[in-house]
């Protein structure tokens, strides 16, 4: 993969910055994976100074194939300014959505793709918790279309027409049972899937 996510845990000793501590960290634990290599971090709950041992997110890219990737958002026409780790983006996206003061923002952010999602929990402007989960839309499908002995295309069709909502578009209001008894199924089906989410 292009991008490496992982939880890294470190020490601040005496005297010690948490750039040094974490740059230490970084080496010790992903010698084989940071040489020609683009590092980030971002600590997690870095308020908490009484705190011995610390944990912080890191991500770790290869240099050629951030360089690629920058090269093609420029040929697509996109003036790239900074790259940064993803629940950062997503702070400052929902902060900016909500327009709330950043230190009382307390967030749980849900990033579904297409075979894995993120988690992400920030609370008072700290990131709690980044967590990456065996869960997307390609398992979503399979659930409703192995229950409904139907298509993948079909399930997709299905999902994308009729949702969680009664509510959604003009048909669903046209047959308000036949709806009703769908919606019911995908929740059925479904709600096992989310609840993992909650864990």
């Amino acid at each position: 993969t292009m991008l490496k996510l992982a939880l890294l845990n470190y020490t601040c000793e005496k005297n010690q910055t948490t750039k040094q501590a974490i740059s230490k960290a970084i080496s010790e634990q992903f010698k084989d994976d940071i040489h020609d290599s683009i590092i980030d971090y971002l600590p997690i709950r870095p308020k908490v100074e009484e705190q011995i041992d610390h944990t912080a997110l890191v991500a770790i890219s290869n240099q050629s194939d951030t360089t690629k990737y920058l090269e093609l958002l420029r040929l697509s026409g996109l003036n790239v300014k900074a790259l940064e780790i993803g629940p950062v983006a997503i702070k400052r996206l929902l902060t900016n959505l909500e327009n709330q003061d950043d230190s009382i923002n307390k967030i749980l952010a849900i990033n579904f793709g297409s075979y894995n999602s993120f988690v992400t929990v920030l609370w008072g402007g700290e990131l709690l918790l980044d967590r990456e989960l065996n869960i997307g839309l390609h398992s979503i499908i399979e659930s409703i279309s192995d229950e409904l002995d139907i298509s993948n295309q079909e399930a997709k069709k299905l999902m994308e027409t009729y949702g969680f909502s009664k509510n959604t578009n003009k048909q669903i209001q046209n047959n308000n049972f036949f709806n009703e008894n769908i919606n019911s199924s995908l929740d059925r089906i479904l709600k096992p899937i989310f609840i993992r989410f909650s864990r």
